[in-house]
C-alpha cells in the first residue's frame, strides 16, 4: 500500500474522543475545531496518548504545514461536507500529496435521527436563504454556527415567534455537550439550531 501523506479524519460528532483513527507511523496531530466542534487539545492527547497542535486557520500556513512532514487533521463529522476542506485537499493533491479522508457522522445526522428525516442544512451567516426557507414553512432546516459571530439565540427566537419550534445543540462532541429547548439554551456554546414546522417530532430524551 503506498504511503499517506495527509489524512482529513473525520470523528464522530457527539463522541470524538471515543473514535480515535486507526494510522501507523510518524505522523504529526492536528485539531481544527472551526467547522464543527471539538474538544481542546488537551483532552485529546491525554485519552489518546499522542501530541496534538492546533491547525493553521490561513490557507497558506496549512499547505505549509502539510508538505512538511505525515499529517493527521481532526475534523469533526463528515470532512467534504465543508468547502475548505475539498479545496485544501485538491491543493494538496496538486503539491503531489497523497491523500485519505475518513468519513463520519456529524451533526445532521444526529438531527435526522432525531426528527426521522434529514433537514436541509444551511451556515448561520447565510441569512437571506435563511428567511426564505423558513419564510415558505418549509421544513425541516439545520442552522449552524459558521465562525462568522451570529447570533443563534436572537435568530432562534425571532422565528420561534413565527411558529417554529428550535431544538438547541451546543457544545456538541465535548464534556458539556448539550441538547434542549431554547428557553434552557446555555449561554455560551451554542452552535446550531433545528427548526421543525407543525409536523415535527420533538427529540428523543
Amino acid at each position: 500500500m503506498s504511503r499517506i501523506d495527509f489524512v482529513l479524519a473525520g470523528l464522530t460528532s457527539w463522541s470524538p474522543l471515543d473514535d480515535q483513527p486507526s494510522v501507523t507511523g510518524s505522523y504529526r496531530w492536528f485539531v481544527e475545531d472551526w467547522t464543527g466542534h471539538l474538544p481542546p487539545c488537551d483532552r485529546f492527547a491525554e485519552a489518546w496518548g499522542v501530541e496534538i497542535q492546533a491547525w493553521p486557520r490561513g490557507f497558506a500556513e496549512q499547505i505549509e504545514t502539510a508538505l512538511a512532514g505525515q499529517t493527521v487533521v481532526l475534523v469533526s463529522g463528515d470532512p467534504l461536507v465543508a468547502t475548505p476542506h475539498g479545496h485544501l485537499l485538491t491543493a494538496l493533491k496538486d503539491h503531489g500529496l497523497n491523500c485519505l479522508v475518513r468519513r463520519r457522522p456529524g451533526i445532521i445526522d444526529l438531527v435526522a435521527a432525531r426528527i426521522g428525516q434529514r433537514p436541509r442544512l444551511l451556515p448561520a451567516s447565510a441569512s437571506a436563504e435563511i428567511d426564505l426557507h423558513l419564510g415558505a414553512r418549509q421544513d425541516p432546516l439545520l442552522v449552524v454556527e459558521d465562525d462568522q459571530v451570529e447570533d443563534l439565540w436572537h435568530l432562534g427566537k425571532a422565528w420561534q415567534q413565527a411558529g417554529w419550534k428550535i431544538t438547541c445543540y451546543a457544545n456538541l462532541g465535548g464534556d458539556d455537550g448539550w441538547e434542549g429547548s431554547l428557553e434552557n439554551a446555555p449561554a455560551q456554546g451554542l452552535r446550531c439550531l433545528v427548526f421543525q414546522g407543525d409536523l415535527g417530532v420533538s427529540p428523543a430524551p
